[in-house]
């Protein structure tokens, strides 16, 4: 399910006060801000909070549609930075996509930074020469596609390909630069558009739409 809040406008960087938002007011619904008694869930997110086009953009995942649909038919304002946003259009659309191996290549691209480095991985990778960091960061794709199939119970029988074409960019990332990617990149499995991969996906990161098929 996509839900998209045309009339209100913010920029990118709000998307988890909007989660944040979201996650207080019905702190009593894990999936909507996926923690357990001040824990962080390290499960692939069914509920995603982003921006497209500086608009609100909410994607929920199978059985967690009917919770973020009762959240939203319930929330007339928005509140970000004190400032109190009018729920008053609201565009649900409903969509069924198949996570799966594709007999073709598809081409997709970030729409937000890629996060896929964490400290330990960040000091073998700096070490690299260009051609192993492409290697190291397709190897790491191949890892994030694995874990968002595993937190969707979906088995992957076979290989997953991966060719990347990113380049290094810096994120503000609960207030510490970190290194993220933009750009492209190729694989012979099929995501829905606006998927997250990689970390912090719940936040907007990592948010991906499909370019093309190619032979």
């Amino acid at each position: 399910m996509y839900v998209k809040y045309p009339n209100i406008k913010i920029e990118k960087r709000n998307s988890a006060k909007i989660r944040g938002y979201f996650g207080n007011k019905f702190i009593e619904n894990i999936e909507l801000h996926n923690h357990l008694d001040n824990k962080f869930l390290y499960a692939y997110p069914k509920v995603q909070y982003k921006t497209l086009q500086n608009t609100p953009f909410i994607i929920a995942i199978e059985n967690s549609i009917p919770t973020l649909h009762n959240a939203i038919m319930q929330t007339e304002q928005i509140v970000i930075d004190n400032i109190a946003y009018n729920c008053d259009d609201i565009q649900i659309q409903l969509e069924t996509k198949l996570l799966n191996i594709s007999n073709k290549i598809n081409k997709y691209t970030f729409l937000n930074p890629w996060l896929c480095l964490n400290q330990k991985n960040y000091e073998k990778y700096k070490n690299l020469d260009e051609d192993e960091k492409k290697i190291f960061l397709d190897k790491i794709l191949i890892g994030n596609i694995l874990s968002m199939c595993k937190g969707l119970n979906i088995c992957v029988d076979n290989e997953i390909i991966v060719n990347t074409n990113v380049r290094e960019v810096s994120s503000n990332f609960k207030n510490n630069k970190m290194v993220s990617f933009y750009g492209d990149f190729y694989t012979n499995f099929n995501i829905p558009n606006y998927f997250g991969i990689g970390k912090s996906v719940s936040r907007g990161f990592g948010m991906i739409k499909h370019i093309k098929e190619v032979e």
